[in-house]
């Protein structure tokens, strides 16, 4: 195995391993943050509370967005918009790509937030999230594997891979798949972001999320060579629904 595939392997590892942490993934009975990350405060809440006040918050704003969410087929496609809905102790446009991943997966099977037929609410589906899977009070997004678990839960048929060139097979198999994009294989310090891949018109590929918008490409490859930060991403797990 060369050095490449080694560092790929090890980073790979280190990620997975720290989102699989109890008190990075919302299971502790607590919602902590670190001064430096997001809102750069520190954090110590009862999860119930921020969940409410959140719900109450996402509730009142959500209304805002679902023209722009019509018009792109149901898809969330610009994670930047939603400076006015609150995930954990920050605002979606900074934490919330993966419950918007969900979110478009869901759009994808035609299913909402409870597994059934339907549209999902981001609301509610924020509150999930909030309740299992928000990592460091959403400093640090959502756990990859509470997305897995999310799927299960609700009786949808899902699987994960981490190796990334299993990603055509997935997408062949699957009407949507959820990739954890390392955004600089560098640094890892600059984390993780969540991407959707469905299917459009003429067997392309759709992306949704990508670089704040929907692209479209041809082949798995040239998604995993434009993921992440000026080509630097690394694809380190791919969930298949």
């Amino acid at each position: 195995m060369n050095k490449l595939l080694i560092g790929e392997k090890i980073r790979k590892i280190l990620v997975l391993t720290f989102y699989g942490f109890r008190p990075f993934r919302g299971r502790t009975g607590l919602l902590i943050s670190l001064p430096g990350l997001g809102d750069k405060k520190f954090h110590l809440q009862w999860p119930g509370s921020v969940r409410d006040r959140n719900h109450a918050h996402n509730f009142t704003n959500w209304g805002r967005h679902l023209e722009e969410i019509d018009k792109k087929g149901g898809f969330i496609d610009n994670q930047s918009s939603f400076k006015d809905m609150r995930y954990g102790v920050n605002a979606m446009d900074y934490n919330g790509c993966g419950v918007i991943a969900v979110y478009n997966a869901l759009n994808a099977l035609g299913l909402n937030e409870q597994g059934k037929p339907g549209k999902p609410y981001m609301p509610d589906l924020i509150s999930i999230f909030e309740k299992n899977g928000i990592a460091m009070a959403g400093d640090l997004g959502t756990s990859p594997y509470a997305i897995l678990r999310f799927f299960k839960k609700r009786g949808i048929a899902c699987k994960a891979e981490s190796n990334k060139f299993r990603l055509e097979k997935l997408c062949k198999e699957h009407k949507a798949v959820i990739i954890t994009v390392l955004n600089n294989r560098h640094k890892l310090g600059d984390g993780v972001h969540f991407i959707t891949v469905t299917k459009g018109k003429k067997g392309r590929l759709q992306v949704h999320n990508i670089h704040g918008k929907m692209r479209t490409y041809k082949k798995p490859a040239d998604i995993l060579k434009d993921c992440g930060n000026n080509g630097l991403g690394e694809a380190i797990l791919l969930i298949g629904v």
